[in-house]
């Protein structure tokens, strides 16, 4: 596991929290909750890298939620679904959505390399001149929210050449 990599998840089934855990620890902490207040403490706290949500919690308006962390927090968001049809007010990319039939494996690879896409844009390490390293590990500026699009696009792209990666 990479000791900087974090990763929420946000899903009312135990089964897919601890799958989708499974999944992921080899290279990513993760957490799961199923509970959207949780959700937004563990956001401020925690300061994940990605979040991955159900659409459909019985514990709030997901698509409310999803909609606010997109537009104002600093993390990929993705979406687990088990229908084919996406809410319209997503389709701008902010939130990008998986099938919830694909394997953990699949899933996996395709959060790690958005995550991944995405630290690779944003310089997150400052370096001196003696070629030591400062910084977070996580972008703090506050501006950074606006800047989502610059990346969006390697993102989805990322995203795309994974999944055809794995159906072949």
């Amino acid at each position: 596991m990479e000791a900087g990599w974090r990763i929420l998840v946000v899903d009312d089934e135990r089964s897919f929290r601890e799958g989708m855990a499974r999944a992921l620890e080899s290279w990513a902490q993760v957490r799961g909750v199923d509970d959207l207040g949780e959700a937004q403490c563990l956001l401020s706290s925690w300061r994940p890298h990605a979040i991955i949500v159900d659409p459909v919690l019985r514990s709030g308006d997901a698509i409310a939620f999803l909609s606010r962390v997109a537009r104002t927090e600093n993390v990929v968001v993705f979406c687990c679904v088990a229908r084919r049809g996406y809410p319209f007010a997503f389709r701008d990319g902010r939130v990008r959505f998986l099938p919830r039939e694909w394997s953990w494996r699949t899933l996996s690879g395709i959060i790690e390399r958005s995550v991944r896409v995405l630290l690779e844009k944003k310089q997150l390490v400052q370096m001196d001149e003696r070629g030591a390293c400062s910084g977070d590990d996580f972008p703090r500026d506050q501006d950074w929210s606006s800047q989502k699009r610059e990346w969006l696009t390697p993102v989805s792209r990322a995203v795309v050449n994974y999944a055809e990666e794995a159906v072949q």
